[in-house]
């Protein structure tokens, strides 16, 4: 800052120096004109002098393209000026009459009104023809001046103000080159303070700032408009694996596609943040809706160019102006608000899945919040050994092997405020605020607690359990053990239930996981059997001991002859590969009596029992060992 103060003084200094010697030039040239002539002598020297700076001007204006038409402008005014007034003026009328220089003063004149067109629109090709033949009359209008004065002391005095003429002329020059000078540097200072305010310096698009005012200036209008807030998922882990080099080059890819997507005056790109953009459509002929996954497609494609990261994803939030009052607030507060609903429908996207898009709706909020309470709750109940809301229930599967009986262990969640929770929502949410490995565990520790408290039936009872995806990975064996074989469980009792999703990521990683839990004596069962596009290729990939038939099987087997075919199909198929098979959703007696005709080894559903508590489930293992050898279930 001091350096540049110290450079603009001196520029200050400089052009003081060249601003006084012009002067004092120009005095000097004055009081020569003064003493020389009368006016009518002293016209052609200043007809001449306007000539040459005209010309100057030109030249300089021809060669400098960066140069503007303003001084050129002023040059020809004050030209035209001149030769109008020789040519009329009554002081003039004796000169004229004089060594032709009416005609040759006219000639130029002519000449000067049919380019005032190319000297007002700053033609160049226009104005170099016009330099070109303005240049003889240049001499012609010297020498008629030339001729008006007598004597060699004037003609070396004229010769002299000539000389001074240009020196005048290139000073002035300097000091306009200097005043250029400084206006450019304050010019551009202010464009980059100007684009600073509104634009983002790294993608060159709008800003939060921008944002906000095109928000309020539409709310106080009361336009109807539509807000996406765009989040680039994973985008720190490419930053912190890559560098921020790569990630300045993704961001770029990003703000450049969507710009190509968004090519309408009234749509508008902004860059928010680190890894966040937003999409402002004014133009409501736009189906939203549609350009919404239209955006996520095009993004998701440009994002799986990452080479080396296939989870660059985007989500999206979506907001629309219609979805708040008008009458309520100042146009302000309603801008703020709709940007809140923006940012509320991105974090849920961003919570739902990778690469989701979700829509403001009015209640949304209230949901969010309520999520936002249960992920609180839940975290603290994983932490807290005496909380009751939490629980296990076990719903019985009959074994055709006598004195046998398994169960599957099914979480529930009693909320005091919202009541029971739905157990895939309560799943949904666990996975997504990072909390289903803690709770993948919590479910481990309450089997083993259960199967301590039914000790008395050790080797009798299989405990199925849904494993987390959380805890599928290459530590499972070793959470196996601490969990299950320090307390002394049996564990061929224990059966690990996964679904086809958990295991397509990594088929080796899979396989040699199932393989070192099997090693223990845990058994693996394949889940929600023939929902998937994938199963058969999995029942020949991993070493499953078992496979549960999907409910919607079971729903449908007599109703279809196709159904009765297919599911004996895959009985005979899991019996060949020596793999058990457990029928799930058996609600009605035929239900079950088919599925026994068919071959199948375990059943479970409400025709049997209902999911119990702990304490129901104990009392029902008691009753069902005491009456298994006398009764038979119909």
């Amino acid at each position: 800052m001091t350096k540049r103060l110290v450079v603009f003084v001196g520029l200050i200094f400089v052009i003081f120096i060249i601003s006084s010697s012009t002067l004092m030039r120009v005095n000097d040239d004055y009081n020569y004109i003064a003493r020389q002539a009368k006016l009518s002598a002293w016209s052609l020297p200043q007809l001449q002098t306007e000539t040459n700076q005209f010309q100057h001007q030109l030249e300089m204006f021809l060669v400098q393209p960066s140069l503007d038409s303003d001084t050129l402008i002023l040059r020809y005014d004050i030209l035209w000026s001149r030769y109008q007034t020789f040519l009329h003026s009554q002081e003039t009328a004796e000169i004229r009459q004089l060594h032709n220089a009416y005609q040759t003063v006219s000639d130029v004149f002519h000449l000067i009104k049919r380019y005032e067109q190319a000297v007002l629109s700053g033609d160049r090709e226009l104005l170099a023809v016009f330099y070109d033949q303005l240049l003889p009359y240049q001499i012609k209008i010297r020498d008629i001046m030339v001729k008006n004065f007598t004597g060699v002391s004037s003609l070396q005095e004229i010769m002299q103000l000539e000389r001074n003429k240009n020196l005048i002329t290139y000073n002035l020059l300097l000091v306009v080159a200097f005043i250029g000078f400084l206006a450019f540097q304050l010019y551009r200072n202010a464009k980059k303070q100007q684009f600073l305010a509104w634009r983002d310096s790294l993608t060159g698009l709008y800003n939060r700032n921008y944002l906000i005012r095109k928000i309020e200036r539409k709310e106080h209008k009361k336009r109807r408009y539509v807000v996406f807030l765009l989040d680039i998922d994973n985008f720190k882990e490419v930053n912190d694996a890559l560098g921020y080099e790569v990630g300045d080059k993704i961001l770029l890819m990003v703000a450049h596609l969507l710009s190509s997507l968004t090519n309408h005056h009234d749509i508008k790109v902004i860059r928010l943040a680190s890894d966040e953009f937003s999409v402002l459509i004014g133009d409501l002929a736009l189906d939203y809706v549609k350009f919404a996954h239209r955006v996520r497609k095009e993004v998701n494609r440009v994002l799986a160019t990452v080479h080396g990261y296939k989870n660059l994803t985007v989500s999206i939030g979506v907001a629309c102006s219609w979805d708040i009052s008008y009458e309520s607030d100042t146009y302000q507060k309603r801008g703020k608000s709709i940007l809140n609903n923006a940012d509320l429908s991105l974090n849920i996207a961003k919570a739902q899945s990778n690469s989701a898009i979700f829509f403001y709706s009015g209640d949304l909020e209230k949901q969010y919040r309520q999520r936002k309470n249960l992920i609180h709750d839940l975290e603290h109940l994983l932490k807290d050994e005496y909380q009751n809301q939490l629980f296990l229930c076990y719903q019985p599967i009959i074994i055709k092997q006598k004195n046998k009986l398994g169960c599957e262990a099914l979480l529930r969640w009693n909320h005091p405020v919202y009541g029971y929770i739905n157990p895939e929502y309560l799943i949904t949410i666990a996975e997504q605020s990072g909390l289903a490995r803690p709770l993948g565990l919590w479910i481990l520790k309450s089997v083993c607690n259960i199967y301590l408290s039914l000790s008395i039936y050790r080797g009798q009872i299989e405990f199925s359990i849904n494993l987390s995806d959380a805890l599928f990975d290459e530590r499972l064996t070793h959470v196996l053990v601490s969990i299950f074989l320090a307390n002394d469980v049996d564990m061929h009792s224990i059966i690990l239930e996964i679904t086809e999703t958990m295991t397509l990521e990594d088929m080796m990683q899979s396989n040699k996981i199932i393989r070192e839990i099997q090693q223990l004596g845990v058994r693996v069962a394949m889940d929600d059997f023939g929902t998937g596009w994938a199963s058969l290729k999995l029942l020949n990939d991993l070493p499953f001991d078992k496979l549960k038939i999907d409910k919607s099987f079971t729903d449908k087997i007599n109703l279809h002859d196709k159904q009765e075919i297919f599911i004996r199909s895959i009985i005979d198929l899991s019996h060949q590969l020596g793999i058990k098979v457990v029928a799930e959703g058996i609600e009605e007696r035929h239900q079950y009596k088919m599925l026994m005709d068919l071959g199948t080894d375990e059943f479970q559903g409400y025709y049997f029992s209902k999911p119990l508590p702990s304490l129901e489930f104990e009392q029902y293992c008691h009753q069902y060992f005491t009456q298994q050898q006398t009764v038979t279930i119909t």
